[in-house]
């Protein structure tokens, strides 16, 4: 099961981009944080998995009230949370609360499904509702600081379908469709530091959302321990050069990523369900340091994919997965360590 779960690790990342939304979607919508409405309702018994997040918005012609729970299961059991400095200095351990993912439905909708983080009162995340997937994001990402408002712009929030997203078309100069993700079967030349270790599975029993481990007979391997790592143009970015904001964008996008791993059937792997990810550990850069942090001005794929292989200790996960702030060539928004079928392969690694 160990290179099932490897080979079915394909390259990963939402496409949440920066620049005017008008170039990005045919129509969207803005809300304002004072329009809407967020009520908590905590737990008497001071259990976190009952607590629950009433959040009201209007949109689209839609008044929607959703009701939600933190999810508890996205950050492993031995998660940390490492903040590196300047070059040379130690990271340090920095509390994360694993309350910060927020999973439901709306009424009216059985079917329905809210997901997403609340940062400052902003909500950013998506909306699944009679058929029609809702996107909703932080409107500082789309206006450029020099035009921003601040009295106005940091409590509003854009709102736009999926169907009105205007996807790059064109062709490659190698005459390619625009990819989302490279890949590249692994090549021991381009890691340096791997210690001839292999990409491992964590054996993690299947949880529900609610975040109760329960003891089983029979482990199921089905979920892959992530560390996730924020360069320094992430962090100060997407991040607003806060490591909350990054932490939690961070959450958002592994949340996303799996509950569609999860509700996927690789039907090349004779219809395996189930499939998932965690995140084991995060790593947040706040300054330029050498390798694929550097002060560099722009990389090619290849390049920072190698670089980032070579450069630290991954070997107690399943997969590494950088998150930057820079363009490639060819539309490609990462680049991956593809797995092969063979139980000594490497792979997994996404950039």
């Amino acid at each position: 099961m160990k290179t099932l779960i490897a080979s079915a690790f394909f390259c990963f990342l939402l496409h949440q981009c920066i620049g005017d939304i008008r170039n990005l979607v045919s129509y969207h919508e803005v809300i304002y944080a004072s329009h809407t409405h967020v009520r908590d309702r905590r737990s008497a018994e001071g259990d976190a998995r009952s607590n629950t997040r009433e959040f009201h918005f209007t949109a689209f012609n839609r008044s929607l009230q959703c009701h939600m729970r933190p999810r508890l299961d996205l950050l492993s059991r031995d998660f940390k949370l490492k903040v590196y400095g300047r070059e040379g200095e130690p990271p340090k351990e920095v509390k994360l609360d694993r309350d910060q993912v927020f999973v439901g439905k709306c009424d009216g909708d059985p079917k329905s499904e809210i997901r997403g983080v609340f940062k400052d009162g902003i909500f950013s995340g998506t909306v699944f509702y009679e058929g029609q997937l809702y996107g909703i994001e932080d409107a500082k990402a789309h206006i450029p600081p020099e035009t921003r408002d601040a009295g106005e712009v940091e409590e509003r929030m854009i709102v736009y379908r999926a169907s009105d997203i205007k996807w790059e078309t064109g062709h490659q100069p190698d005459g390619h469709e625009p990819s989302f993700c490279g890949n590249s079967y692994f090549n021991p030349n381009h890691v340096i530091n791997n210690g001839g270790e292999r990409v491992v599975v964590d054996k993690v029993n299947s949880v529900p959302t609610g975040g109760r481990y329960k003891r089983a007979t029979q482990p199921v391997w089905n979920t892959c321990k992530v560390v996730a790592v924020a360069d320094h143009k992430f962090y100060q970015e997407m991040g607003s050069s806060s490591v909350t904001n990054t932490a939690l964008y961070i959450m958002e996008v592994i949340d996303q990523v799996d509950q569609i791993y999860r509700t996927t059937e690789f039907s090349s792997f004779g219809g395996v369900t189930g499939l998932g990810f965690e995140i084991g550990e995060m790593r947040i850069y706040q300054f330029p340091t050498r390798g694929f942090n550097s002060a560099q001005g722009s990389w090619d794929g290849l390049a920072l994919l190698q670089a980032f292989s070579a450069t630290s200790d991954y070997q107690s996960f399943c997969a590494a997965h950088l998150f930057t702030h820079q363009s490639f060539e060819g539309n490609v928004l990462g680049l991956a360590y593809i797995a092969p079928d063979s139980g000594s392969g490497i792979g997994g690694i996404c950039s």
